[in-house]
């Protein structure tokens, strides 16, 4: 809902929301058609506006379930910051923002804590150094905290070894949500497979005809 200025701005003009009033009456309005809960996909050191989100959700009365964890390394800052922490530092940080507080912008705690674990999965996340990192570290705090995790998936990743991976430290489908399916491969069938396999599917980018197909 909100994206601070940093590195996702400079990739991405259209990442950078910080303009509190628009995408708080965005949030009145989601409320007043029934809106009760919705999550805010941006971790600490990602572009994550800790502070926006508690006092929006209290203004506007929604449940606002910001994140922890990870995004593409491309998107932190401070160059190499990600890449320099050790795994354990990483949960440390990670189930801290969940059991005790989130950062926020100047490194001070807020009294909101963080609700659900994200990770980002480029094509190449389970043979990448820093990502397997990243996603122990992740997967060692869903398992600390007893958190949900969400993913970020990229076109073309399979979501198949994502789920047997968190299946190894106990992490139940039930508890993954499988975000830009519609964009990450267009079949069905694949997404049925997923659904039935218990995890939760987001899907946010379906346009001009394109989306999951029947086969």
């Amino acid at each position: 809902m909100f994206i601070g200025d940093g590195p996702s701005r400079r990739i991405n003009g259209a990442l950078y929301i910080a303009d509190y009033d628009k995408p708080l009456d965005e949030i009145k309005r989601y409320k007043k058609e029934g809106g009760v809960s919705f999550v805010d996909a941006q971790p600490y050191r990602c572009g994550r506006m800790a502070e926006s989100l508690l006092r929006a959700g209290e203004e506007a009365g929604v449940n606002i379930i910001a994140c922890t964890g990870f995004h593409k390394t491309e998107f932190f800052e401070g160059k190499g910051w990600i890449e320099r922490q050790s795994e354990e530092t990483l949960v440390k940080i990670y189930a801290g923002e969940i059991e005790e507080g989130m950062y926020s912008s100047d490194n001070g705690k807020i009294k909101a804590r963080a609700g659900i674990v994200k990770c980002a999965a480029p094509k190449d996340w389970n043979t990448d150094r820093t990502y397997g990192k990243l996603f122990r570290a992740a997967a060692e705090t869903a398992v600390q905290t007893g958190s949900p995790v969400l993913v970020h998936m990229d076109p073309d990743v399979d979501a198949a070894p994502l789920l047997a991976f968190f299946g190894n430290y106990g992490i139940r489908p039930e508890r993954i949500i499988l975000c830009h399916l519609d964009r990450t491969r267009y079949d069905f069938k694949y997404h049925e497979e997923l659904a039935a396999a218990g995890a939760y599917l987001e899907y946010d980018t379906h346009t001009q005809g394109k989306g999951p197909q029947r086969p």
